[in-house]
């Protein structure tokens, strides 16, 4: 079974010296669907890691936006930080 940073991995091959995909709360957890359409991660959820400051966010007006390669990163425990969620 692939997992979840194994696929974001394969279908983008990004470096240093690319611009990262910044998205609202929303289309962030679509492209989180897209990687795994039987993902058990809510929107909810993310939602909520927002509100808590678990992922890193930018407020521009009413929206929030999200570094979605940051969040997959996140989501993935794939850093070197205790994976706490």
């Amino acid at each position: 079974m692939i997992t979840m940073i194994e696929k974001y991995n394969q279908t983008l091959n990004l470096n240093m010296n690319s611009t990262p995909r910044i998205r609202t709360i929303p289309k962030a957890y679509d492209e989180i669907k897209k990687l795994d359409k039987d993902t058990s991660f809510t929107l909810r959820a993310l939602r909520r890691m927002c509100a808590n400051g678990d992922i890193p966010t930018v407020k521009v007006g009413n929206k929030t936006l999200i570094n979605v390669d940051l969040l997959i990163r996140t989501l993935s425990c794939d850093n070197e930080t205790v994976c706490v969620l």
